[in-house]
């Protein structure tokens, strides 16, 4: 067999392409039957749960394009470098999750807020995340995050299977799972909460301690915003028909007898 760390390690893509042109229709047999999986525990880190195939393009079920599983695997790569080498899947939390998904949801490079200028440190945050990150990797990462947090004891405030922007008030989470004011996304949000473009990712954010850091207009600057955004959005072609014809007659030619 090839010599190559491909099989035994998921996040590896050395030997790759050689594994697929010995064995075609075996690779992702052998790569399953030989990765050295790690025992989940409290302490598994995200680079141990990677190696073992936790993340799931990583570690094909069926025949897989090479040069696809070896896409995923390099981005997953470069999420595991956005995180310190000892850093813990048990550490991850909801509002971290959210946190990058907010910053792939926005270039903020191009957002002008008017309540208040993005920091450089924001703004080198904000790049150093879409660099690591993208949002089908990101899904991929949750899927892996929770699975592994699943199997610990004890860890009642693992993440959720998918994004729920409701997941403050789902009844699952804590107050303390997402009102501490020093996370960066809580900052970031409570500094622009007068920028409507925002809305959506402060959904329950506003109850407990940070109640006191709530603008009384807030909820009417978002309100405005979803007003005009859709006003600008065109009309489907069915519904501009109807504005013009609401009855729906039809135009019959007068015939001379």
């Amino acid at each position: 067999m090839t010599q190559s760390y491909c099989y035994t390690d998921a996040t590896s893509t050395n030997g790759l392409t050689e594994l697929y042109n010995e064995y075609p229709n075996e690779a992702h047999f052998i790569m399953r039957a030989f990765t050295e999986k790690v025992a989940v525990t409290p302490t598994i880190t995200l680079r141990e749960a990677a190696r073992s195939g936790y993340y799931l393009p990583s570690m094909p079920e069926d025949i897989r394009n090479p040069k696809r599983l070896r896409k995923h695997r390099q981005n997953l790569c470069k999420m595991l470098n956005y995180f310190p080498e000892d850093y813990t899947v048990r550490e991850i939390t909801e509002l971290d999750l959210f946190y990058y998904r907010f910053h792939l949801s926005f270039d903020l490079t191009t957002v002008y807020c008017k309540d208040g200028k993005i920091s450089d440190k924001e703004l080198a945050e904000h790049a150093k995340i879409r660099k690591h990150f993208t949002s089908a990797s990101l899904k991929h990462f949750r899927t892996m995050v929770y699975n592994v947090q699943s199997q610990m004891p004890n860890k009642e405030d693992r993440v959720l299977p998918k994004f729920d922007k409701k997941w403050r008030i789902n009844g699952q989470f804590n107050q303390s799972d997402w009102d501490d004011f020093d996370h960066p996304l809580n900052r970031f949000l409570v500094h622009h909460q007068q920028e409507g473009i925002f809305a959506g990712f402060d959904i329950g954010m506003y109850t407990g301690k940070l109640s006191a850091f709530q603008d009384s207009n807030r909820l009417v600057v978002q309100a405005e915003y979803r007003r005009k955004e859709r006003r600008k959005k065109p009309t489907p072609p069915s519904r501009r028909k109807r504005m013009l014809n609401p009855f729906d007659l039809v135009l019959c030619k007068h015939h001379k007898e």
